[in-house]
């Protein structure tokens, strides 16, 4: 409330309120509270409202984000679960493969190096196995060998020799 300005400019305090009106002469004592005091409380109610509604507002928020957080910490919990589950299934496919290597690798090394085939090779070559008599050619070769002998020409053995010495020398 501003108060009554007097003539040198300075403001003058407003005179005392009582819970008296006047009418006349005489005084009327005023029934109840004042209205300044009940517009006063008033105001604090309507702001105790607010602060309650905006409490109870940040509660359903506070809520709700607990809610997500809940549900976000579940989905997150069985990807967890699902993706170590698939790590598991890979390093069982991982050892199976590897011990699909370990058998092929000892299969492999069972197997003739290209060394041991080329000497191979040589030797075939060598004893030339087509050329190979069989042992119905062997039979027939010694009958003529004995009839041969008992004619005095050659003998199977000396044929024989002289054709290694040959092929040796080529």
């Amino acid at each position: 409330m501003a108060g009554i300005m007097q003539q040198n400019g300075q403001q003058q305090p407003p005179p005392p309120k009582s819970n008296s009106i006047s009418f006349g002469s005489k005084p009327v004592i005023q029934k109840g509270p004042d209205p300044e005091v009940l517009a006063q409380l008033s105001n604090i109610t309507r702001r105790v409202r607010l602060v309650e509604e905006t409490v109870s507002n940040q509660r359903k928020k506070l809520s709700l984000s607990e809610e997500n957080t809940l549900s976000d910490f579940k989905k997150l919990h069985a990807n967890i679960k699902t993706m170590f589950g698939e790590i598991d299934e890979i390093k069982k496919e991982n050892a199976s493969f590897k011990e699909e290597m370990r058998k092929m690798i000892r299969e492999f090394q069972t197997v003739a190096k290209k060394d041991d085939v080329a000497v191979l090779q040589k030797y075939i070559q060598l004893w030339e196995p087509v050329q190979f008599a069989t042992v119905a050619q062997v039979e027939h070769m010694i009958q003529d060998a004995a009839e041969g002998t008992a004619n005095g020409s050659e003998t199977l053995f000396d044929n024989a020799n002289t054709q290694l010495d040959a092929d040796i020398r080529v």
